[in-house]
């Protein structure tokens, strides 16, 4: 992760990756283990069973996770 956290304000900008050994489908169990087995080829990236690149902002207390969706496809 790179990015900033500001002292007076306490608000980050964070930036990176996700990078799991596992495949997407293999976190999950059940039925959500089978819906997620056609996602994993396209979550397999940089030599990782998953690759998520994230964006972590806003205030420290309330922070914002978003995935950064126009890198993963």
């Amino acid at each position: 992760m790179k990015g900033s956290y500001a002292l007076r304000t306490e608000v980050i900008d964070f930036a990176g990756d996700v990078r799991l050994q596992a495949h997407v489908s293999q976190t999950m169990t059940g039925v959500n283990r089978i819906l997620l087995k056609p996602i994993d080829p396209l979550l397999a990236k940089h030599h990782a069973g998953t690759y998520l690149p994230v964006n972590i902002s806003g205030a420290k207390d309330h922070p914002q996770i978003k995935l950064d969706v126009k890198k993963v496809f």
